[in-house]
């Protein structure tokens, strides 16, 4: 994994190899149904997960390496976020389906919020020259199943109370 760190940012500079390495066992919150805990070399472990009777695959929360995570500012206030995707896959009426999280941390990995896409999976999160955190994305056809890209789009990370949104922001191709 590497890390992209946002180098105006006021705090003192952040390891990015420590970080990564420290995300592959950082604690995730519950995504898709499945409970809260901490990722064993970037994966939940199974007691973690909820089956489903029937299913073909089983499912699985992972951390992703592509995009790849970022430590920046997304409220401009001066403090530091880490702020990586990880993959929630689960089955549904025997076929699966995921959907990409991006969780936020704060540079101690404490769980500060998370937001689920579900049509739109993020290729690049990028810290902004002024400040915050921009979020491009792929908008798949939401009248096909298995994600066929329609155009892309990009929008700001923003906390919304004791979590986090994506806004509205450019699409094209739509």
């Amino acid at each position: 994994y590497s890390l992209v760190v946002d180098p105006r940012n006021a705090q003192p500079p952040v390891d990015p190899i420590s970080i990564s390495q420290a995300l592959r066992s950082a604690p995730v919150p519950s995504l898709c149904g499945h409970e809260a805990g901490a990722l064993v070399d970037g994966s939940l472990p199974d007691a973690f997960l909820t089956p489903q009777a029937d299913a073909d695959v089983a499912p699985s929360v992972s951390l992703l390496a592509d995009p790849e995570p970022l430590v920046g500012d997304i409220e401009g206030d001066g403090v530091q976020e880490v702020i990586a995707v990880v993959l929630c896959v689960y089955p549904s009426y025997g076929y699966p389906t995921g959907y990409q999280s991006i969780v936020v941390w704060d540079l101690a990995l404490n769980v500060l919020g998370a937001v689920t896409l579900e049509d739109t999976p993020p290729f690049l999160i990028a810290a902004e020259p002024s400040g915050g955190v921009t979020v491009a994305y792929t908008v798949c056809d939401p009248e096909i199943i298995v994600c066929t890209p329609i155009g892309t789009g990009s929008g700001p990370l923003a906390r919304d109370g004791d979590s986090y949104v994506l806004l509205p922001g450019i699409a094209e191709g739509i």
